[in-house]
């Protein structure tokens, strides 16, 4: 992680990893954390600096978010996904309403996606993705990392 200087993540709402631990290690090494606010159908990423609820406002589907200018996921290092199931090939399944395929659909210099699950979220069989489905590079979970065979752009 010595050249990362910008992550993408996600704000944990229920049944996601809750990643906030790693988000504050992340900041107090100086790395620059942005999380997603959802703009209509879209994501815009912007910059968290702390973790603290009061610096959050309540976004739709109570999924909180910072206030400030939103940042090109292209101009991120890496970004991690949240999912509601991922199989092995690294496919990942979302909560239905596009907003990460979208945002990843961009194939403008897109970030290393790097799915992040518990393992109980892994299927055995494959998730059979949709034109419009995003794969990550990489799925992390409790218990295992799993890396694609497709296409890494």
């Amino acid at each position: 992680m010595q050249n990362i200087s910008k992550i993408a993540a996600y704000w944990p709402v229920k049944g996601e990893v809750d990643i906030r631990p790693a988000l504050s290690q992340l900041i107090k090494r100086g790395i620059q954390v942005f999380i997603p606010r959802i703009e209509g159908q879209n994501l815009a990423f912007v910059e968290l600096t702390s973790l603290d609820d009061t610096a959050l406002c309540a976004g739709p589907f109570d999924i909180p978010y910072p206030l400030g200018d939103a940042h090109p996921l292209s101009s991120m290092d890496c970004i991690l996904v949240p999912g509601l199931g991922f199989d092995r090939a690294c496919n990942r399944l979302g909560r239905g309403g596009g907003f990460y395929d979208r945002a990843l659909s961009a194939k403008v210099s897109c970030p290393i996606r790097i799915g992040v699950g518990f393992s109980d979220q892994i299927v055995e069989e494959g998730l059979d993705p949709r034109s419009h489905d995003v794969p990550m590079h990489i799925v992390v979970t409790d218990n295992e990392t799993y890396r694609a065979e497709h296409d890494q752009n």
